[in-house]
């Protein structure tokens, strides 16, 4: 016979390297409490024994990808609604900050393209990326200078985003706010000592 028991790592052996949600880590822990069996009270046949172990493996695992979706939503859902408390909530229980969904947005993208100034500002304190593109080769700083958010796009510089990062078909974000008659934007950047586009670069882009 085969004594049975299960740890919470034999449960849960990989994780990203953001680590499990707090709330992750309990209901793993209580799927591993609750299937346990001590070695000094009942042993099972080897092939039983497998079976189990496999069955197991797979609760915890659902249970854990069902945790971790909830926070990606989540954590999209607080940048959308400028949700300070929710963000915060969930950084620090070691939530992705860079994610993508599925357009390519990170929260940080979300957040200055919607001018939800404080949930950017947070996660930019939290270590946010400036330079992850979405599926069209867009940074946060083209989002927000397309859409005219002179916080914003003051904000991104401030911490460091590359002005003359380009999208997939070329464009910089002072072309982006060119484009789009965002004058007040060339404005902040000129301030910002930002770099400029030529008209040639301007004109190959409309």
């Amino acid at each position: 016979t085969e004594i049975y028991t299960l740890s919470l790592h034999d449960a849960l052996p990989i994780w990203p390297a953001h680590g499990c949600p707090a709330g992750c880590r309990a209901r793993s822990h209580a799927v591993a409490q609750a299937v346990r069996v001590s070695t000094e009270t009942r042993t099972l046949p080897p092939e039983f024994s497998m079976k189990m172990q496999f069955l197991i493996f797979l609760t915890a695992l659902a249970s854990a990808l069902s945790a971790a979706s909830a926070q990606t939503t989540n954590l999209f859902t607080a940048a959308r609604s400028n949700d300070v408390t929710l963000a915060k909530k969930l950084l620090a229980a070691k939530a992705n900050i860079n994610q993508q969904d599925e357009s390519g947005y990170t929260p940080l993208i979300i957040a200055t393209y919607d001018d939800n100034f404080e949930v950017a500002n947070l996660l930019l304190k939290d270590g946010a990326n400036t330079e992850v593109k979405d599926h069209s080769g867009r940074t946060a700083l083209m989002g927000a200078a397309y859409k005219g958010h002179e916080r914003e796009v003051k904000l991104l510089l401030d911490n460091g985003a590359n002005v003359r990062a380009v999208d997939a078909k070329g464009i910089n974000c002072t072309m982006y706010a060119v484009l789009s008659g965002r004058i007040s934007i060339l404005r902040v950047m000129r301030s910002e000592k930002a770099g400029t586009s030529t008209t040639a670069q301007l004109a190959s882009a409309q």
